[in-house]
């Protein structure tokens, strides 16, 4: 069969998930006109997470559990969604979704760079270009001179960063958990019951 066919679903996942995250960081903007970040994430998260639970009786599949996985699921879900949605709103409260979508587009070399160092993956020169191609396109095309607030400091580049550096570690460790035990189902509805926590507890603990 040919590979390029094997991976037309992958790449799929790949732009939709693109598209809810656009989406996202505009909704987003929204709500943190009235919220701030850690009480914007506990709401976001733990609603996902609902979705998750409702929708687990007909889609989670407990066959071939692990426990090494179950773990390593749960240790990703301790910074994503949880940590990286902080992030992100703390960005989006900061340079506003033009500039975090911007910046949160050096994913893709954070997630070569963790492939390689935690899954051993051997990352061809062209993957590295390609990737590096994709950062440059996408900062050229949505860096606005009005995008960020009046103020700004180049430190608040920080907070999108940061997002894109575990949101780059997390996809390597949660493949790692998925070589284990292949449940996309599983890995998310564990992630996110562990995420929910971590964004509750640091909303109560600012509170």
């Amino acid at each position: 069969m040919d590979p390029n066919l094997n991976s037309t679903p992958a790449l799929a996942f790949a732009i939709a998930s693109s598209l809810c995250f656009g989406l996202a960081l505009i909704t987003s903007r929204v709500g943190l006109r009235t919220l701030d970040a850690r009480s914007g994430a506990a709401i976001s998260v733990p609603t996902a997470t609902l979705l998750f639970v409702l929708a687990a009786p007909f889609a989670f599949d407990g066959r071939g559990f692990t426990l090494q996985a179950g773990l390593v699921f749960a240790a990703v879900g301790l910074f994503f969604p949880a940590l990286v949605t902080l992030l992100t709103f703390r960005s989006v409260e900061e340079l506003g979704p033009t500039l975090t979508g911007a910046v949160s587009g050096t994913t893709p070399l954070f997630a070569v760079l963790a492939a390689a160092l935690i899954l051993g993956e051997k990352v061809p020169p062209h993957a590295v270009l390609a990737c590096a191609g994709i950062v440059i396109g996408v900062t050229v095309l949505t860096w606005k001179q009005d995008a960020v607030r009046p103020g700004f400091s180049g430190w608040a580049l920080a907070w999108p960063i940061a997002g894109a550096v575990l949101r780059g570690l997390a996809q390597a460790i949660a493949k790692l958990g998925l070589t284990l035990w292949p449940n996309p189902f599983a890995a998310g509805l564990i992630g996110y019951l562990v995420s929910t926590s971590t964004v509750i507890g640091a909303d109560r603990l600012r509170r």
